[in-house]
């Protein structure tokens, strides 16, 4: 008999989802590449999901929870369960000299980020920008096929699928008696990415692995080598000037021996 998945299960998901017969997302490398979505910088195969946690769009959510591992299925999602309804309100008229301050010369179909919203551009007549900030899929019944085909049960396991979807870069973490340890190696790089992921990876363990009851990230730091041979040549130098007589024919010599008035 196939196990379920129950709320709160950390899952391996694939999926696709469709409007029609065009795929607007998808785990599937191939499948991406034939609906012309492929992006050279997105991960493909199988994500890591906490069912019924809305880490994933509310009808497939909802329809993880009870699914078998390993068996397909396929829903259909309607608006309200997907993107949401179309609202007349996010569809606005604004004023072609904002876009020129900005320096942004919009033409219809231009995809912007405006006041920390995505919106596409309409149409641009009369000095005035139509522009649109609903979601592209709003509005749409949406069908999506999945296959749910590992469910993560260990919390050792649990600890490690956690680190490896945000933190690939680090060393496997260490749980023990409740502790969940991860070292971040001097080389590891320490940007404003690794920040945000190092944040969700401790909100995620707490929160989606019962048995963990702290998160230690031990970080380490070094000078970078070139800036240590860089000391160290400059250290060299100023031992060798330092020991140089007057008359030696060094530069440092030659000041010393009297040549300056």
């Amino acid at each position: 008999m196939a196990e379920k998945v129950s709320s709160g299960d950390l899952v391996r998901l694939e999926y696709t989802g469709r409007v029609g017969e065009k795929a607007f997302d998808t785990t599937d490398a191939d499948a991406a590449k034939q609906a012309g979505i492929f992006n050279e910088k997105s991960k493909y195969g199988p994500v890591l999901v906490a069912a019924g946690k809305e880490q994933v769009i509310k009808g497939l959510d909802e329809a993880l929870v009870g699914s078998e591992v390993g068996v397909e299925k396929k829903i259909t999602v309607p608006s309200d369960k997907g993107f949401g309804e179309r609202r007349p309100e996010l569809v606005r008229l604004i004023s072609l000299g904002e876009f020129r301050k900005r320096g942004v010369d919009p033409v219809p179909g231009m995809v912007l980020d405006l006041d920390d919203a995505r919106a596409i551009v309409q149409s641009v007549s009369g000095g005035r920008v139509k522009v649109d900030l609903n979601h592209e899929l709003a509005g749409k019944t949406l069908e999506y096929s999945f296959k749910v085909v590992e469910r993560v049960t260990e919390a050792k396991d649990k600890v490690a699928a956690l680190a490896k979807e945000l933190l690939p870069a680090l060393p496997a973490p260490v749980f023990s008696e409740g502790k969940a340890t991860i070292v971040a190696p001097a080389e590891a790089a320490k940007d404003s990415d690794y920040i945000v992921s190092k944040i969700r990876f401790v909100q995620q363990a707490l929160a989606l692995v019962p048995e963990v009851k702290a998160v230690v990230v031990v970080e380490e730091y070094s000078k970078p080598a070139a800036r240590k041979e860089e000391g160290a040549k400059a250290e060299a130098g100023a031992k060798t000037d330092a020991g140089a007589r007057p008359g030696t024919g060094s530069k440092t010599g030659e000041a010393a021996g009297g040549t300056s008035k």
